[in-house]
Parts: C-alpha cells; structure tokens; sequence
C-alpha cells in the first residue's frame, strides 16, 4: 500500500514538472519571438508563465540552459514526436515529404514556437551564442535527414536516379529557410504556411519521377 502510495506522488510530481517546463518554455518562446534572445531573462520567463524567478533557476540554472532546452523542445523532442510516426515505413520521396507536411502542421499548431526557432537560428549566427551549438547539430541533422530520404527515394525508385541527393538536400532546405525567414520578417502579413505548401509541391514535381 505504501509503495502504491509513493508511486502514485512520483507520477504526480512528474507530471507537475512536466506542465511547468512546457509552460517555461513556451513563455520563453514568447519572449524570445516578441523581443529576440536580448529581451529573454529568467525574471521575465517566469513571470510571464505565473511562476517564480527560483523555480525558472531550479528547472534550467542559467539563460543559456533554457535556451538549449527550446532549441531541443522545437527539433529533437518535436522530430521525435511528430515527425518520426509519420515518416515511418514510407518511400523515398513520401518520407521528404510527410517531413515538410508535419513542418506545415507545426506553423499552424505552435507558430509561436516555430517563429522563436527562426530568431534562435538568426541568433546562432553569432559566434558566440549559446544556441549556436545545438542550432548548428540541428541543421547539419535535418540536412542529412532530407538527403537521406533523397537518396532512399532514388534507391526506391520514386525520386530520378540521375540527381545529385546532396546538392537537391540543400536546395529543399535553402527553400525552407527562405520562408522562415520571410516570416520573421513579416509575421502579420507573409503566409508561410501557403509558401510552404508551395515548396511541398515543387519538391514533389521536381524529384518525383513522373
């Protein structure tokens, strides 16, 4: 009874921890979107979320920790969650493209997040940014991902065998960074979620063998 008990207040309690982070890291994306990393402190994160400066410090210890903790949250925890079921089993080509389809679905679920990882990617720029590291390992992964469905589309049959998969790999991802840049740029006025669905569609006729 009494390790029924103390299992059921671990769940409890992880389940606290777990709401909090996300709601840190989701008033850090906030700032980070309305003010750029400047404007982000832990002062500020904590208290748009409704929580103490002391627990912001206790959950990540330091600014640059927490911003390595939304650059995870919006690339690895998302792949891990979102994209990765999706792209399960499929080909080549439809694994490119379920890939960009979950990035389309993200603009409309969390275009806040998603607008924060564009000002982080800006920020990593910077050669001493904190974010640069895990910034850098993210695009250098989501290349290889998107070259890696290349060349597995060009084994299956469903993209040209006569393309070059890296030179196409970085051709989708320079499309991909135009439009979020665009929309950081504009935010009110660009449609990024029309332009991504655009790339969807030039990517699908320009490897897709017809």
């Amino acid at each position: 009874m009494t390790i029924r008990v103390e299992g059921e207040l671990r769940n409890k309690q992880q389940m606290r921890t777990e709401r909090s982070a996300n709601r840190l890291l989701k008033a850090a994306a906030e700032i980070v979107v309305e003010g750029g990393v400047a404007a982000l402190t832990l002062a500020s994160v904590g208290e748009r979320a409704g929580y103490s400066r002391g627990l912001v410090t206790t959950r990540f210890g330091s600014k640059g920790n927490l911003l390595r903790a939304l650059v995870e949250r919006m690339t690895k925890t998302w792949a891990a969650a979102h994209v990765e079921p999706r792209v399960r089993g499929k080909s080549g080509l439809d694994s490119l493209l379920e890939m960009m389809r979950e990035m389309r679905e993200q603009m409309s679920r969390s275009p806040e997040e998603v607008l924060a990882l564009q000002v982080l990617l800006f920020d990593a720029l910077n050669p001493g940014s904190v974010t640069r590291p895990p910034i850098v390992e993210y695009n250098a992964n989501l290349l290889r991902s998107v070259e890696s469905s290349i060349e597995a589309g060009m084994h299956d049959g469903t993209i040209g065998s006569d393309l070059d998969a890296q030179r196409e790999a970085r051709w989708v991802l320079e499309g991909i960074r135009g439009i979020g840049f665009h929309w950081l740029l504009e935010p009110d006025d660009y449609d990024a979620v029309a332009a991504l669905t655009h790339l969807i569609e030039v990517v699908e006729a320009r490897l897709g063998v017809s």
